[in-house]
């Protein structure tokens, strides 16, 4: 499922936050929530979220090696 796929609006998130959190542990793409027409957050699942994190780290380390180099 794309991210665009999964747009919704704070209300909605409200109302189904049950189903976004079933959602969101099964993997599925993260759930881009609005305010007022315009993107206000992301939710997306921890393991999504730690994955990211490392491979940020994992980013940083290579720059810096690069930039001894």
């Amino acid at each position: 499922m794309q991210a665009r796929e999964n747009i919704r609006s704070i209300s909605y998130l409200k109302s189904h936050a049950a189903q976004i959190s079933d959602d969101v542990a099964a993997n599925v793409a993260p759930y881009i929530i609005t305010q007022n027409g315009e993107a206000a957050m992301v939710i997306e699942g921890v393991q999504q979220y730690q994955d990211k994190e490392d491979l940020i780290a994992l980013l940083k380390l290579l720059a810096l090696g690069e930039k001894d180099k």
